[in-house]
């Protein structure tokens, strides 16, 4: 999505509008990808949460620096089902995922749970890079959460493969499996 301040790419046009009007607002780039980012947990929800983790690689061009935020996840146990804490493999269950040309498999259930990054990943970004309010960033994520979104069609896909990970628990089950 292009505009007269900049231009934005994601994986869903609300996701761009966000970032967009962030910048025609008079955000700077870091505003607008926090933004995405906020809106993306709602319009892209397979694909980030706020009870996810990421990366964001910053430059600044005054002062000019380049500046890595990991706010990935932390694995409590060490990250894999035989740590401190687990019983059992039965809570680290590995579920392929068919992508077409390729498969690859995932592992879900409590084992495969971490600790997010995400909420305080983003809120150190904005502290330290943005110059808009947090209200004001966060405000199309709220707008779209408010009045819903349809799913794209990469929304849709995305859905169908990991619908074996979406519905492995009644609530996931509820949810998905209309």
């Amino acid at each position: 999505m292009r505009g007269s301040k900049g231009a934005v790419a994601t994986g869903h046009e609300l996701t761009s509008r966000a970032a967009a009007g962030v910048l025609e607002a008079g955000g700077n780039a870091f505003d607008a990808a926090v933004a995405a980012a906020f809106a993306a947990t709602v319009t892209e929800p397979c694909l980030t949460s706020l009870g996810g983790g990421g990366f964001l690689l910053a430059h600044n061009a005054s002062p000019k620096t380049d500046v890595l935020y990991d706010f990935f996840v932390n694995a409590p146990g060490r990250g894999n089902a035989g740590g401190e804490g687990a019983s059992d493999s039965s809570h680290f269950i590995p579920i392929d995922v068919d992508f077409g040309s390729t498969v690859q498999e995932f592992h879900a259930g409590a084992g495969s749970v971490a600790v997010p990054g995400m909420m305080q990943g983003l809120l150190e970004c904005h502290r330290e890079l943005c110059t808009m309010d947090i209200a004001d960033l966060i405000a199309p994520a709220v707008e779209y959460l408010t009045a819903g979104v349809r799913a794209n069609p990469l929304q849709d896909y995305l859905t169908r493969i990991l619908e074996p990970i979406l519905t492995l628990t009644d609530y996931g089950r509820e949810l998905y499996s209309g």
